[in-house]
């Protein structure tokens, strides 16, 4: 059995970026950093001693976060990111969505957006925070299974560090905090912090299980026949327009039993479900890179989209959100 290193209090203590014994002022700055929260004091007469340290990676953020106090954390769905907490001294306890896990040292958690996330961490307690954008990790895991998702990407929450896949997240995180510690100016070095996006994206989507583990596993082990192939092409191409059956049986050749089925057997959706997640996509890019010009109800009706309110509901369950919040996030910013 493989054993995990075993870390320092602070890996980052090169990049520092915050202390406080105010307990607002924390909210407000480990907001900004990790997602808006909620945040109490269990104990009344203590005060918060904070300390946050860190870096972005763009794609990437590490993050070693410490209150000194006995504290409770409601950050509700964190929508954009996906947090990988380990704790590196004392204990606390995780809930995300239905699944709850003690921590301590030994143990790392995966909050995966999507689902309300609440945290307790005690006086003594340091964690550090692995954060990835939620969109990179998703559109990697996309490439891999060669068609779009229909619903979120939910991992299991936990992580033991004596598991061989325990042991390689440690290793990879250790290594990449020791590098930039190290030498401060790798982090202005974009192609060198893509590869380590790249390469714990990997590590978490094939070693750790998920919702789309199975797929996965199905996917390596067939080849997606041409007539799918050339159906998702006519997809992609003409997803502005409003695509039948008919029109990729037609453009395929094939029937619409054999489309159908072969759409559930290797991209485990059918036609119109594939249509949808491909205009959601499309939408959901668009929102974010969207102006103060930028109308919700143009994008819609853009990508053929004539039922808002309904479509807007699939955008909810897709992206945690409503498509008018993804555009309010992106003119906040």
């Amino acid at each position: 059995m493989m054993t995990a290193p075993s870390f320092m209090n602070n890996p980052l203590n090169n990049h520092k970026i915050f202390r406080s014994s105010d307990i607002e002022e924390t909210k407000e700055v480990v907001s900004q950093f990790l997602w808006p929260h909620y945040m109490k004091i269990n104990n009344a007469r203590k005060q918060v001693n904070t300390r946050l340290d860190g870096l972005s990676l763009d794609k990437l953020g590490l993050l070693h976060l410490h209150y000194g106090a006995n504290v409770e954390v409601n950050a509700g769905e964190i929508s954009d990111y996906y947090l990988i907490q380990t704790t590196l001294k004392g204990n606390g306890a995780v809930r995300n969505g239905l699944r709850s896990t003690r921590t301590g040292v030994g143990i790392s958690t995966i909050v995966s957006p999507s689902e309300e996330t609440h945290v307790k961490l005690y006086d003594d307690c340091h964690h550090l925070i692995l954060r990835i954008k939620r969109e990179a990790i998703e559109t990697h895991l996309c490439r891999l299974l060669q068609t779009e998702l229909r619903q979120p990407l939910v991992f299991d929450l936990s992580i033991w560090h004596s598991t061989p896949m325990g042991s390689l997240l440690i290793n990879t995180i250790n290594y990449i905090c020791n590098l930039y510690n190290v030498d401060i100016s790798l982090v202005q070095k974009r192609a060198i912090s893509d590869q380590f996006t790249d390469l714990v994206m990997t590590l978490l989507l094939f070693q750790h299980h998920h919702n789309y583990s199975n797929k996965m596993e199905s996917t390596e082990a067939s080849a997606t026949p041409w007539h799918v192939k050339k159906a998702r092409e006519y997809i992609e191409d003409k997803i502005h327009e409003n695509i039948t059956l008919a029109d990729l049986t037609s453009y395929t050749n094939v029937t619409a039993r054999t489309l159908q089925n072969s759409f559930k057997r290797f991209l485990d959706t059918t036609p119109t479900e594939y249509i949808r997640q491909v205009r959601l996509k499309r939408i959901h890019e668009e929102l974010q890179t969207g102006t103060e010009t930028t109308s919700v109800t143009d994008i819609m009706l853009k990508y053929g989209v004539n039922n808002i309110g309904r479509f807007a509901t699939y955008y909810k369950k897709r992206y945690g959100c409503l498509p008018s919040e993804t555009l309010r996030k992106r003119l906040n910013k």
